[in-house]
């Protein structure tokens, strides 16, 4: 019974978290997605929207880590001061999520995402994240 309590009680958690995680996410695609159609992105459906986000994100997670410890590990080393720092991130991170945009827009046929769209969602994205250097 007690087994039975605490997998019912973790699974909860568990929904919860994902349940959250992912209205987090939805935020962020469709501020990220409104952003983006003023530079003239497009996209057949909100799941095509979703999916294209969903994709970047995954295709750009390993240099996305990567662009984020290169700037923290050298301001560490004071071989960069504070706000080197945050410029080498706010490139590097900005750089990735291009690629990766890129990558996922030549790829999928349903969203058509012009390349001023890219850079300023990528840069807005960077931007927002500086202050964890």
């Amino acid at each position: 019974m007690k087994k039975l309590k605490s997998l019912c009680g973790n699974l909860a958690g568990f929904a919860l978290s994902a349940a959250l995680l992912l209205a987090v996410f939805a935020g962020v695609v469709f501020l990220g997605g409104g952003l983006m159609r003023l530079f003239g992105f497009e996209y057949s459906s909100k799941g095509s929207l979703f999916l294209f986000f969903l994709l970047t994100a995954l295709a750009g997670f390993p240099l996305e880590v990567l662009a984020q410890a290169l700037p923290k590990a050298l301001l560490q080393m004071e071989l960069l001061s504070r706000t080197a720092a945050r410029v080498l991130f706010v490139v590097l991170d900005a750089a990735v999520t291009v690629a990766a945009m890129l990558l996922v827009d030549g790829a999928m046929r349903s969203v058509c995402a012009p390349f001023p769209a890219i850079l300023a969602v990528a840069l807005a994205m960077a931007l927002t994240s500086v202050k964890d250097i």
